[in-house]
């Protein structure tokens, strides 16, 4: 990635990179369901209150919980959960995010956690 590495599966992923309005988007999608993904946002130039900020506008179809002082997971009305971390690092910030459907697996639910704990900024 750009300035970050994260540990992905090689079997059972299909990778995306998007351009949106600055940001670099790098998205794997779980390739048994459309509906379960990791996610990294690199908001470049970008302090984490600003980074913080407009990915939850671009996310707003999910109510987020405020999780001692640092909105964590979002939930939409079906039970589709959206679970977020932020870290910075040379002037950017980084948005791990990953999402997966209210009847998805506990063993998917953990995997993409895990997942997304490998993340580390270079």
């Amino acid at each position: 990635g750009d300035g970050y590495s994260i540990y992905i599966p090689k079997k059972g992923y299909r990778y995306e990179k998007d351009y949106d309005d600055g940001t670099i988007e790098d998205k794997w999608e779980y390739t048994k369901r459309d509906d379960v993904s990791v996610e990294v946002i690199t908001y470049k130039h970008t302090d984490a209150e600003l980074a913080q900020k407009m990915f939850l506008r671009e996310n707003d179809d999910y109510i987020f919980e405020d999780l001692m002082g640092y909105p964590l997971c979002g939930m939409e009305a079906d039970g589709d959960a959206l679970w977020f971390n932020l870290h910075e690092a040379n002037g950017n910030t980084y948005i791990v995010s990953w999402e997966y459907p209210k009847n998805a697996s506990e063993r998917i639910r953990a995997e993409l956690s895990e997942i997304a704990k490998t993340f580390k900024t270079e």
